[in-house]
């Protein structure tokens, strides 16, 4: 539940999400907001796109979240298999796609990499 205070003249909102790329818990903030319940209604939009899952994937890079996949993956799989996942992101998707957001990572740009390649 997002939480309001007053922070001199304005108020400040506080929320936690589940970070799904470091799949862990956080805190947000945001201050600035000149009444309580404008700080208290951002709190609860923030609440409501984490439930979605649509909460901060715009601040990251397909190749973030790749090389943060396969660091988690490789402990899961056997060693070939994590040089295999390895040498497809780090030779082949990354260089597609290392400064793309995910947000912006789109069926059809992807499709049209894979057809270039085979």
């Amino acid at each position: 539940m997002a939480t309001v205070r007053k922070k001199g003249r304005n108020f400040e909102v506080r929320w936690y999400y589940f970070d799904r790329i470091d799949l862990k818990r956080k805190q947000g903030t945001k201050a600035g907001f000149f009444t309580e319940k404008e700080a208290s209604e951002f709190g609860k939009r923030m609440e409501v796109l984490d439930r979605q899952n649509k909460l901060f994937f715009n601040s990251y890079t397909v190749s973030d979240y790749l090389r943060n996949w396969l660091k988690n993956k490789s402990r899961r799989v056997s060693v070939k298999s994590a040089e295999n996942y390895k040498n497809a992101i780090e030779n082949h998707i990354i260089p597609e796609f290392e400064k793309t957001k995910l947000t912006d990572l789109k069926k059809n740009k992807v499709s049209r990499i894979h057809i270039r390649q085979t």
